[in-house]
């Protein structure tokens, strides 16, 4: 396989996910009782594109899985990164599937000299269309347990087909066509000393400068939502509300087949960097993608949201691929 030299940023990225998720699965723990599972997955995600099989017995442990798992990443039109290894924990959860393989296959080879194994996971809608995927990188070849959490990196094509005869499926992640509500919120940072907007999980949302609905720096194209996630909501009729102390109007953008939310006219996104739970911003001041990274300021508050209706924005023409720097 020919190799190409991969921009620090990648390594980079990579090694703030590590930081920010490693320990997010330490305390997992598989079932006792489990029916037989199998995966199997062909999907892309931003600049990803995923493959595997994966399967384990009734009753059998989460790391007594077998099968394959190989992932691409491409900027442009070349393939910037390859990981492949064998896969040897797999634990389904209704609609979240949650695996780990150790990387025995990496190029450029400075990935595997920094991580040995990756947690995947997959949340499905309820009519079995995969929504969401990520990824958390160990510096381990092993993991004895694998347990899904929900993913944040949009799928936007591809199929997973799941078989886990006592499955059931997780009302957070119902099917799109549903009604849904999405939530910003009001919070303290500690490390920032201020209060910053999240979303209902917690989840610290960022905005892109000089980056606008009718501006779009941060695309798929570009490689972008590998690392700056949109904030996604299931359709253009999903009800939003703001906490009081969060100025500017909620929108709705359609773009590149998904709907993200906006304020104040700004595309709204998460850091792959950060955990998954309250307390992370630590994609602030990052220039890349044709900009700077901040978290949305607000005003401390304890009053309940006021809801608010959408307006959703047509998608502007996507342009021109800007480069990214750390």
């Amino acid at each position: 396989m020919s190799r190409i030299s991969v921009r620090s940023g990648v390594a980079g990225v990579l090694a703030m996910t590590a930081l920010g998720g490693a320990g997010l699965w330490a305390s997992a723990a598989a079932a006792a009782s489990t029916p037989a599972e199998s995966v199997v997955a062909n999907f892309e995600s931003g600049p990803f594109h995923i493959q595997f099989n994966a399967s384990r017995a009734a009753n059998a442990p989460a790391d007594a899985a077998s099968g394959n798992f190989a992932a691409h990443v491409t900027l442009g039109s070349a393939t910037a990164i390859s990981l492949a290894g064998p896969v040897t924990c797999l634990d389904v959860r209704g609609n979240e599937i949650g695996l780990f393989y150790p990387a025995v296959v990496s190029d450029p080879a400075l990935i595997y000299d920094a991580f040995h194994g990756f947690y995947i996971y997959v949340t499905e809608s309820s009519a079995g269309t995969p929504l969401y995927a990520g990824f958390i990188p160990s510096f381990s070849g092993r993991a004895t347990s694998c347990t899904p959490i929900p993913g944040f990196l949009p799928i936007t094509s591809g199929t997973v087909t799941t078989t886990n005869p006592t499955a059931t499926v997780n009302p957070l992640v119902a099917s799109p066509a549903s009604s849904h509500r999405a939530t910003l919120q009001a919070a303290t940072n500690a490390t920032l000393n201020k209060t910053i907007v999240v979303d209902s999980r917690g989840r610290t949302v960022y905005e892109l400068s000089p980056e606008s609905t009718h501006h779009l720096l941060c695309t798929k194209a570009n490689g972008c939502f590998g690392v700056w996630t949109p904030f996604t909501v299931p359709s253009a009729r999903t009800k939003l509300s703001a906490a009081h102390g969060i100025k500017g109007k909620l929108g709705i953008l359609h773009r590149d087949g998904f709907f993200q939310v906006t304020l104040g006219g700004h595309p709204l996104y998460h850091f792959a960097g950060d955990q998954s739970t309250s307390g992370s911003a630590k994609g602030q001041g990052i220039r890349s993608f044709g900009g700077t990274w901040h978290t949305v300021a607000a005003t401390a508050t304890t009053s309940t949201p006021a809801p608010t209706s959408p307006t959703p924005t047509p998608a502007p023409p996507t342009p021109t691929p800007p480069g990214y720097s750390y």
